[in-house]
């Protein structure tokens, strides 16, 4: 009788242990959210502030608005008054909606000079719309560049060999230092079998990243022989180079392979 209420007691305890938890466990996710719905300030562009305009310039024409917005809604490194900035220009576009950050005001005498981290240098890629996620890449973003080529090995004597098409990721992360103006380039299609062929107009960006030396080569390579793709990143992004993908992995069992499952 005593052991069966011993265990019946230690039962009960591990019940509440439990009830207590769960408690725990929901009241933090409820904390989470009402923290990240909690507003905060920020200065935001009411209108385009073009590159080389001062901050004084942009206020005085009624430009930049002070407003509320949720906490998880603004960026990290979203200015909450312009004090930081006063006397500086901006280094880049921003648009509408955007909040102001630190690191797009410099110096006036910096206006016309990219902001380069110091040991990097500016590679210009020129991309079309698809390519370089529309235009949600701004300056300041960090991206993730991919290439897709139908690569070519050639042996030490000369020989050449054609290996599959692959797309792989060649850079992991790599920031944008500025976003060109956006030209209509031309694209020739031809429809199998038919004899004439079609002239598409594709937007296509020239875009300029940081990059060191060696991600430099690998990046001017892969433009050469293929074709490059960005994705945008957020900050939990963490895309790993790997082997990339060919045929085989998207159609597996297409080319009379043997999928085992």
């Amino acid at each position: 009788m005593a052991r069966r209420n011993v265990l019946l007691l230690v039962a009960v305890l591990i019940a509440m242990l439990g009830t207590a938890m769960v408690f725990m466990y929901v009241r933090g996710i409820e904390a989470r959210i009402k923290r990240d719905q909690d507003p905060v300030m920020v200065v935001a562009a009411k209108e385009h502030i073009t590159a080389g305009e001062s901050i004084a310039e942009a206020q005085a024409a009624g430009k930049i608005d002070q407003k509320d917005v949720r906490r998880v809604d603004a960026p990290k490194d979203a200015l909450p008054d312009t004090r930081s900035i006063a006397g500086l220009v901006a280094l880049t576009d921003i648009y509408p909606g955007e909040p102001l950050r630190q690191r797009d005001f410099g110096d006036p005498g910096s206006a016309g000079a990219l902001a380069t981290p110091q040991g990097n240098m500016a590679l210009g890629i020129e991309l079309a719309d698809p390519a370089r996620v529309g235009g949600f890449v701004r300056a300041g973003s960090e991206v993730a560049i991919f290439a897709s080529a139908d690569p070519v090995a050639i042996d030490g004597e000369g020989r050449k060999r054609e290996l599959p098409a692959r797309t792989t990721l060649v850079l992991e992360r790599v920031t944008v230092l500025s976003v060109g103006e956006t030209i209509l380039g031309q694209r020739t299609t031809t429809d199998e079998g038919a004899d004439a062929a079609d002239d598409e107009a594709i937007p296509r960006t020239i875009l300029t990243v940081s990059v060191d030396q060696a991600d430099a080569e690998k990046l001017i390579y892969a433009d050469r022989n293929g074709e490059l793709t960005m994705a945008l990143l957020t900050d939990e992004a963490d895309p790993k180079v790997g082997p990339g993908v060919t045929a085989d992995d998207v159609f597996p069992g297409a080319f009379g392979v043997a999928v085992t499952p």
